[in-house]
This record gives structure tokens, sequence and C-alpha cells, in this order.
């Protein structure tokens, strides 16, 4: 691990599923259990649904993967708010929790209104994420034991339930003070994949503080050079977690920063990095052999951005960042 900066006056924001861990292995056991959902569902056998999956993805999906993803379909009403095209929130190839997405969205294409397709598949996924198994990176411990010691500015933000990660980091990390630093910074429950605002009932404080609106003069979504389509940058939720983090330094040093002083590592590029990036935050992209060759070259061309393979590359490149003029 680096030393120490001289001056840090940034922080770390850290997707977990796929960033700090092996996707592919702890989501082993993922497909099985979110295909029983479906298909009890469909109220067909297990191995018939597990069978017509392998099929769909190989003979649908993979060979056409700009066309598959994390959709919202056409008309869509999410949450209650009604949206009037098809919107593509995820890329259907780059972790095994996405694929089965995009894979769940066929099998029930025509069985379900596709009003429904979405919180179904939502709960799906909670099912398949309690059977995934640990499968941390190289160097995880060590890495998560630097930045405690550094008493870094850092939040673990994740699409999936806080308490599910912070036993991940239990089993990982045992029960310990460095266990303890870690367990109040996982912010689960992100959903960094959805569109959706959440408008104040009222003007009670509560109320206020649980809103995640859209700024108007925000873009819904974004051409990105060499995307096969549009990039929705609308995610309120995510916006409100990066806009409280950024206050959250600010009270910390005293006074305000750039977000470029900010440094969000994630290896979904819409779900974790789009967002960030456009604010003017720095982004390691934490990639692997399914990401989508698009968002590996725009990373690799972006002045803010770095591609990454493992968590020992996080700590230097964040301390460039730091080491920048503001």
């Amino acid at each position: 691990m680096t030393d120490v900066v001289l001056v840090d006056e940034g922080g770390l924001a850290l997707d977990h599923d796929g960033t700090l861990t092996w996707a592919e292995i702890e989501c082993g056991p993922f497909g099985p259990a979110f295909f029983a959902v479906i298909a009890e569902k469909l109220r067909q056998p297990l191995d018939f649904v597990l069978e017509r999956a392998k099929k769909i993805y190989e003979e649908t999906i993979l060979p056409n993967p700009a066309r598959f993803g994390w959709v919202l379909d056409d008309p869509f009403v999410f949450n209650g708010e009604t949206f009037p095209r098809q919107r593509f929130m995820a890329p259907a190839t780059p972790d095994p929790m996405l694929r089965c997405n995009a894979i769940g969205r066929e099998l029930l294409r025509g069985v379900m209104d596709p009003a429904e397709i979405g919180k179904f598949l939502n709960g799906a996924y909670g099912v398949g994420y309690e059977a995934t198994i640990d499968a941390p990176k190289e160097g995880l411990a060590e890495f998560l034991e630097e930045v405690c010691r550094r008493k870094m500015r850092t939040r673990i933000a994740t699409n999936s339930a806080t308490d599910a990660v912070q036993r991940k980091l239990l089993r990982h990390l045992g029960e310990s003070e460095l266990y303890r630093w870690w367990h109040e910074r996982v912010v689960g429950g992100a959903r960094k994949f959805d569109p959706t605002e959440i408008v104040p009932k009222d003007d009670s404080p509560e109320s206020l503080a649980a809103a995640a609106l859209w700024p108007a003069d925000y873009p819904a979504e974004i051409e990105l050079p060499g995307f096969p389509r549009a990039t929705v940058l609308k995610r309120p939720r995510l916006l409100k977690f990066l806009v409280e983090f950024k206050a959250s330094i600010e009270k910390d040093l005293g006074h305000e920063i750039p977000w470029s002083r900010i440094v969000f590592v994630g290896d979904i590029f819409d779900i974790d990095l789009v967002l960030a990036l456009w604010l003017g935050c720095h982004v390691g992209f934490m990639t692997n052999e399914f990401s989508p060759a698009w968002e590996v070259a725009y990373i690799t061309n972006h002045p803010r951005g770095i591609i990454m393979t493992g968590v020992a590359e996080i700590l230097p490149f964040y301390d460039y960042v730091q080491s920048l003029p503001a």
C-alpha cells in the first residue's frame, strides 16, 4: 500500500459486488435460486427453466448484447412513474446478476404485465442474492485495513441490502475493530439502477430528508461516443447519495471541495460510474472479461477515468487524484 498522501481533501466511494469481490464466483448459486422463483411463477420445472435460460442467453442475448440489459419496457410504470419508451439502465453481460435479469425478462415476456416484471425480478434478485457465496478479491483485507488506518472518508454504496453486505464483511474480517469501522460505512439499497424520484409528501423534515429529486437542468440521458445507445443518467437516488457524501466530506473539512476530489470505483459503468463521471468525479472502472468493449474504450480515453482489475490499484489512483491541483 502507498504512504498517506500529504493532503487528502477527497472521498472514496466503492461499489461492493464485482468490485471488491469476484462476481462470477460469488454468484455461482445466484442463478439457480433466481430462476427457481421464475420457475414457480411459470409453473414449470426448474431444470426446464434453466435450459430455456441457457438457450436464451446463448442464442438471443449473446449475439446481440447491445439490444439487451436491465431494461424499462415501453411503456413502463416503475414506482408510479411512467416512462414513454424503452430505456436501458445497464447492459446485459457484465455480471451474472445482470445476465439473469435480462434472461428473466425474456422468460416473462408475454406472461406478465410489463409494468409488473421489474418488481417481480427485483424480488427474485433478493432471493438469489441470499444464495451467493463469499469470494473476496485478492488483497481485499489489506486494502480495507489501509483505508481504515488512514481514516479515509469512504462509503460502500451497494444495490444489495445493507445487512447482507455487512454480513459478507463480517465473514471476511471477523468480529473486529476493522469490521466495526466498515460496518458503519455500508450504504445498502442504493438503487443505483432506479430512475424514479422520491417526491416529498409534505414539508416535514422527515419527508424532505427522504426526498430524491432530479434537477430540471440535468439531462435524463446522454449520448457517449462509441456507445450503441443512449446512456441513462437520471438516477435520483444515486445522485442523493453522491450529494450527501460530498456534503459529509465538506463538513469534515470545513470547506467546499470540487467533485473532482471524489473517486468512485465500480464494475458496472452505467450503474456505478456514469453519473459520478458526469458530475466531475474521477472513476475507477473495475473491469472483467465481460465488460463491454465500448465502455472500456471510453474510460481508457477519459482524463478522469482509469481501468482497474484488482483492489491493489484503488489507493494509488486515489492518491494520484488527491495530488492533482484543485
